[in-house]
């Protein structure tokens, strides 16, 4: 479901890239100027690398969180708030920092001007040639905005969980 919700915001994701650049001075501009020069696909000239970063993301995260709750919580079976917002936001960072150079891949196609890139290995392959550097560039800035946010979204996935499940069978109730 997580390469279907990237597929689905691709535009907004296209959009805020190309932005950022200052490429164009307003929304309506780069709207426009995709359209015209790439057509309705050029929303989604970016979609692949976002798609194959989501997966392996979003699995190294929660499988993380439930190691990390089992190894370093007091009470694995019932973890404090703290605890799961704190390991919610070390698995995600770590799970981000696995992929992160498919942000960075991704970002740039989303933000190149039309034929730049041939596709999206040609961007991987001129990341892969910058090094490091060039592959982590922007990662403290990413690693600020995950650490909460990964912290909210697994330690509030693992609050919602314990509200479903069963007081009587533990099980998560359909």
């Amino acid at each position: 479901n997580g390469a279907v919700s990237r597929t689905l915001t691709a535009p907004t994701d296209r959009l805020r890239a190309t932005l950022a650049t200052g490429t164009y001075p307003d929304l309506r501009t780069a709207f426009r100027s995709i359209l015209r020069e790439q057509g309705v696909a050029g929303f989604w000239s970016s979609n692949l690398a976002n798609v194959v970063q989501v997966a392996p993301e979003n699995g190294i995260a929660f499988a993380l969180n439930e190691t990390l709750r089992d190894r370093f919580c007091a009470d694995p079976s019932h973890p404090s708030m703290l605890e799961k917002f704190l390991l919610g936001g070390v698995a995600g960072a770590v799970a981000m920092t696995a992929v992160y150079p498919m942000y960075v891949v991704q970002n740039r196609q989303a933000a190149a001007q039309p034929g730049r890139y041939t596709g999206m290995m040609d961007c991987v392959r001129e990341v892969w040639r910058g090094g490091a550097q060039v592959a982590y560039a922007g990662y403290v800035t990413a690693l600020v905005r995950v650490l909460p946010l990964k912290g909210i979204m697994l330690g509030g996935y693992s609050a919602l969980k314990d509200v479903c499940k069963d007081p009587r069978t533990g099980e998560i109730s359909t």
